[in-house]
């Protein structure tokens, strides 16, 4: 997974909850270990490889 740049200007940070099933979250968390990453850096890495921002 590539590594996620979080800019030095941002100071504070915000909650996002995101909805899913028990099932997907299963899977989620799972990943998560397997790769050892965390949660937030994967959410990062979706949303930066998702969108252009």
């Amino acid at each position: 997974m590539k590594n996620v740049e979080i800019p030095r200007k941002e100071k504070k940070t915000k909650r996002l909850f995101i909805p899913v099933t028990p099932t997907e979250h299963q899977k989620i968390i799972l990943y998560c270990h397997s790769q050892q990453v965390t949660l937030s850096e994967l959410i990062r890495f979706a949303i930066k490889e998702t969108f252009d921002l």
